[in-house]
């Protein structure tokens, strides 16, 4: 299986909802065995066609005003605009050839005939997106939900919405956490630990010395340490999976005892392997956690507004009832927490979400803004930093 197929694979299963790009493209890399370049096409491919379906769409439309598409021909189709308009390094030519023979191979003779004929269009067509300021023109020409755009606007203003919509756009950029002294890697932050930027990941991968990590959970957490009066002598760590804040829990109070939870045995094999990398002693449980602690971590499941370049699939999924279920649960999680809380502990409730309604109007709508001691929004910026909230509570 070629790139453009397997992106293309990665894409429609993507959006039959029947698992994420990230695993369809992983096990294409343990069955094919491809290059890194191939696998870097491949994903670039696959993962920009699924965040600008919008603008793809708008494309489409321009090209074939009555546009009628099954799921397996849009898939095929939007990622063969993406190659043509988006990645300018690709000949016409060679997006032509390749899209029409997989279209033949996976859909039908009649959509192929179909697509070359469109794509042809491509060279002497000017596309054009809505320059308006309004949540529907933006949403086209950044490509996200209109309910998403307009909770931006409403909480931002114009200018740092757009600046957030280009940023979550951007290529995702690899961070470590140093837990050693790599001189040798740039420091970007100190948080009270450096933050690097990687320029090679795959050769640091087996080191125990850096976990990959944005900078912003890592500031966040550092800022929220501040807070705590004395170390911890019982750390439980909630939403634990797949570790990295448990980690940084562990690295900031390696004399605590640590307690990693989550919903079911699956998601904590993905702790355990990391903790045994790491060199991390912990006891794990599944379930409500009968004991009680000083410091209790609730990394919330949340919108993921705050790392949507990382989760191609997840802008898509931003809806006013998605929001509304997801702070359901999110502020059960918090009363659960603040319930096992230990007096004179602290709680850290944290999100990858910029929108307030996950973040600072829940925690005021539950009436804790009052044992609020340090808050804190970051944005998604140009730097590559994550977006993200903490909140350190008092019982």
């Amino acid at each position: 299986m070629n790139a453009r197929e397997a992106a293309y694979r990665a894409l429609l299963g993507s959006m039959r909802e029947e698992r994420f790009i990230s695993e369809a493209l992983e096990q294409w890399r343990k069955t094919d065995s491809p290059s890194a370049r191939d696998l870097r096409f491949a994903r670039e491919m696959a993962y920009g066609a699924m965040r600008k379906q919008k603008s793809l769409n708008h494309y489409a439309k321009q090209l074939a005003p009555a546009l009628k598409l099954k799921r397996k021909e849009r898939a095929l189709l939007y990622l063969s605009l993406y190659q043509a308009i988006e990645m300018d390094k690709i000949p016409i030519h060679a997006v032509v050839n390749e899209s029409v023979k997989l279209g033949k191979k996976e859909c039908h003779a009649r959509f192929a005939d179909f697509l070359n004929a469109i794509l042809q269009k491509i060279p002497n067509t000017t596309f054009t997106l809505p320059q308006g300021s309004d949540a529907g023109s933006l949403a086209i020409r950044y490509s996200y939900t209109d309910y998403y755009v307009q909770k931006l606007l409403d909480c931002y203003g114009l200018d740092k919405t757009i600046a957030i919509l280009e940023a979550s756009n951007a290529p995702g950029k690899t961070m470590a956490r140093i837990r050693a002294n790599f001189e040798s890697l740039p420091g970007i932050i100190e948080t009270p630990f450096k933050v690097a930027l990687l320029e090679n990941p795959q050769d640091h991968f087996d080191s125990p010395d850096i976990y990959i990590q944005n900078a912003a959970p890592v500031a966040l957490m550092g800022a929220m340490a501040k807070t705590l009066q004395k170390p911890p002598g019982s750390i439980l760590d909630m939403c634990a999976s797949p570790g990295g804040k448990a980690l940084l829990a562990h690295d900031l109070y390696p004399g605590a005892k640590l307690t990693v939870n989550d919903v079911s045995e699956y998601k904590l094999l993905k702790v355990q392997e990391n903790f045994k990398k790491y060199g991390v002693d912990a006891s794990y449980s599944v379930g409500p956690e009968p004991l009680s602690h000083d410091l209790i971590i609730v990394d919330a499941p949340c919108s993921n507004s705050g790392v949507l370049n990382k989760r191609p699939e997840a802008r898509w999924r931003i809806t006013e009832q998605s929001v509304d279920e997801l702070r359901s649960l999110q502020k059960r999680l918090l009363r659960q927490a603040l319930d096992l809380l230990n007096p004179g502990g602290i709680v850290w409730y944290m999100t990858c979400s910029i929108l307030p309604d996950e973040n600072q109007e829940l925690i005021k709508e539950e009436g804790l803004w009052k044992n609020c001691l340090f808050h804190k929004v970051i944005t998604p910026n140009s730097k590559g930093w994550d977006g993200g909230f903490a909140c350190a509570l008092s019982k």
